[in-house]
């Protein structure tokens, strides 16, 4: 009996409704009518919040090698599984001006999460999306009135789920966003300015919650292989953590071409000398000439070259 109260307390901490709470028809539609609501043609902040949820969720999910894992969006609620993708799309290239670099998982995804509510709209302008679906209750609840916070909840998951979570955050941006932007590619004007219309915003909602359908039927089946990592403390600031990764993306051989297989080895570090190599910011050039953190040089030598 008491094994049972035990399991069911915890399935009830979790968000582990069909598409975290979004595979209910009705509740989609809901959301994806906030999105769309506008009160005039300088009303944008539903565009510019899905947009950003739909480019968040590109960067950081790539299938079979990486993204957020599910138990990360098992512990928050459906506005803020959203939520969470829209601050990440808002502020990946911009952690530094943020503040948040080497904030801890656990500070991280509360931040990201909360970034989308602080943003307040125009005056007469719609509401903020993300608050009117808290505010309206849609999808799955359970977390906000259970009264434990999103750091409390994500402290308490697994080392290895963490660094799986900083693996997907802190990766390269994409070359070119619009490039893999479907809804972009189709609906721009020819001297490449976006276009908002009720279809572009229905567009990015579809295009979101199919993407985290097939994440959730999926599971995290990421490349584990070719990666390791291990986060780090900060050597000057006791409260910060820097997550150090190694990848390897092997090229297959080609023998009609006479070509080996080739094993492209990269290392890189979530500090603050490691993330502006990654947004592709100046970086000084250590005495050796090589751009490599302190972090990345003593992970060599633990990991091997």
């Amino acid at each position: 009996m008491v094994h049972k109260q035990l399991d069911l307390e915890f399935r009830r901490s979790r968000n582990t409704h069909p598409v975290w709470g979004l595979g209910d028809d009705q509740v989609a539609e809901t959301i994806a009518k906030l999105f769309r609501r506008r009160n005039d043609l300088s009303d944008y902040l539903g565009l510019r919040f899905i947009k950003a949820s739909f480019r968040g969720f590109q960067q950081a999910e790539t299938e079979h090698l990486q993204g957020i894992p599910a138990e990360i969006l098992d512990q928050l609620d459906t506005q803020d599984v959203l939520a969470l993708y829209i601050g990440y799309g808002l502020l990946h290239q911009q952690f530094s001006e943020a503040g948040l670099i080497g904030k801890p998982l656990e500070i991280l995804i509360p931040e990201l999460v909360h970034f989308p509510y602080t943003i307040t709209p125009q005056p007469h302008h719609a509401a903020n999306p993300v608050r009117e679906m808290s505010r309206m209750k849609l999808g799955y609840q359970g977390h906000v009135e259970s009264g434990k916070n999103i750091s409390e909840r994500i402290r308490e998951l697994p080392l290895e789920t963490k660094i799986k979570a900083l693996r997907a955050i802190y990766s390269s941006p994409l070359p070119d966003a619009n490039e893999g932007d479907r809804v972009y590619q189709e609906h721009h004007r020819t001297g490449g300015q976006a276009i908002d219309s009720t279809l572009v915003r229905t567009s990015y909602a579809r295009l979101l919650i199919e993407g985290l359908k097939a994440k959730q039927e999926r599971g995290d089946h990421f490349d584990q292989d070719q990666f390791i990592g291990r986060i780090v403390s900060s050597s000057s600031q006791e409260d910060l953590v820097y997550l150090v990764q190694r990848n390897v993306t092997v090229i297959p051989a080609i023998p009609l071409l006479d070509r080996e297989e080739v094993a492209i080895v990269r290392y890189s570090c979530s500090c603050p000398r490691g993330y502006r190599k990654m947004v592709g910011q100046p970086v000084t050039p250590n005495k050796d000439g090589s751009a490599d953190c302190r972090h990345i040089t003593e992970f060599k030598k633990e990991v091997g070259q």
